[in-house]
């Protein structure tokens, strides 16, 4: 229907005649998202019209869903980063052929963090103020700017493997790694330095937001590598060795993360080391109405992945490992509910506060998620794919 010639952009070839050729399968799929997102965007402007009285958030709980997905999606582009990182610096070249589609997840789902943070701010054309007095005593000032600079830097990742620009790889790989880790561990401090909430302020934080980001974006890597050449042109070499490494790092990521859980957990309930903020704490998320997140995020991201992807009748099966990978996405985003809520539904001064999100801040975040899944969609389709050789 469209003859649209294709365009190179600094040395990258962008197929803009792509996004009008497809089957049904995919016009639907395009239209599905964009619906979403235009819901999406509009519940947003009703948001930023009446204010944040329309959400469930409160005085007390004043980061809620929009701050979950936040530091969902941080975790999750932790994933593209370290593939391009143990190519580059280890010499994995198993995953080689994920490089690309790796780097676009990264891009992607730092892009999504960051629109959910800004739909977090009650005034977010009031941007420029983070760079007109800023606050060097804060970590959330450091937060924006690494998570800024890690979004460039997905960017620039991504831009070398378009353009081939090959001598590029490994200088970014030498700074993605320690920038990886550093936006994680600075999103960690964000909450465990509030000493006005004890469930949060703890030594342990940032670690736990390593582990858990790194946990959850190799599955979801697994996931993609499953998924796109069911439903795309893409076709990777040898998948099976792509899943099998993923799965391997998959197998120590999943033990770590649930050590520093078990580490936090153990310090609130031990009895003779118990502070009476701390037992509030953890008995309202062991009996609470967010308890389902807590055994949720146990068993799903920890328990049964850590047995499927290690006893020897499901480690080698491409369905169980798939089965894995998805249980550890939505167990970490159980994750993120617990940890987000149960921080902030218990006051300085003791007060209980329920959360309760409502249907217009569940119609923002499934509308960035459709976003997300869009870019991802079209990016794949109007960049060349092909498998970087080094």
């Amino acid at each position: 229907m469209f003859n649209v010639k294709p365009i190179n952009i600094l040395g990258v070839e962008v197929k803009l005649d792509m996004l009008f050729k497809g089957t049904k399968l995919y016009y639907g799929w395009i239209t599905i998202l964009l619906l979403l997102v235009s819901s999406g965007f509009f519940a947003y402007y009703l948001q930023l019209s009446e204010g944040f009285i329309v959400t469930g958030s409160r005085n007390v709980v004043s980061w809620s869903l929009y701050i979950i997905n936040f530091i969902f999606f941080v975790g999750l582009a932790a994933g593209g980063l370290i593939v391009a990182s143990s190519v580059e610096l280890f010499g994995v070249k198993k995953l080689e052929p994920l490089l690309k589609v790796g780097v676009i997840q990264a891009f992607v789902c730092a892009v999504t963090a960051i629109a959910f943070v800004t739909a977090d701010l009650g005034h977010p054309e009031r941007f420029y103020r983070f760079f007109m007095s800023p606050n060097f005593t804060s970590m959330m000032f450091f937060d924006f700017m690494i998570l800024g600079g890690y979004t460039a830097l997905s960017g620039l990742d991504l831009y070398a493997l378009l353009a081939r620009k090959m001598r590029w790889l490994f200088p970014l790989a030498v700074v993605s790694l320690p920038a990886a880790i550093s936006v994680h561990s600075v999103t960690g401090w964000v909450f465990g330095l509030v000493k006005s909430r004890p469930s949060w302020f703890s030594a342990i934080m940032a670690p736990l937001f390593i582990s858990s980001a790194i946990t959850s974006g190799l599955a979801l890597l697994i996931i993609i590598t499953l998924v796109l050449p069911k439903f795309t042109d893409i076709k990777f070499r040898d998948p099976h060795a792509i899943v099998m490494t993923l799965r391997k790092a998959l197998t120590i990521a999943i033990p770590v993360d649930l050590f520093f859980l078990f580490n936090e957990i153990l310090i609130t309930v031990w009895p003779y080391a118990q502070k009476p903020e701390h037992h509030l704490g953890i008995h309202f998320i062991q009996h609470g109405p967010y308890a389902f997140s807590l055994y949720g995020e146990i068993l799903l991201s920890a328990l049964i992945p850590f047995i499927i992807v290690l006893h020897p009748r499901t480690k080698n099966s491409i369905k169980w490992i798939a089965t894995a990978s998805v249980l550890v996405v939505v167990g970490i985003f159980l994750k993120r509910i617990f940890l987000i809520l149960v921080g902030m539904s218990i006051s300085p001064l003791g007060e209980l506060v329920v959360y309760i999100p409502t249907i217009l801040e569940l119609n923002v975040v499934i509308g960035f998620w459709a976003m997300a899944v869009l870019m991802f969609t079209l990016m794949i389709r109007i960049f060349n794919m092909d498998p970087v050789e080094h």
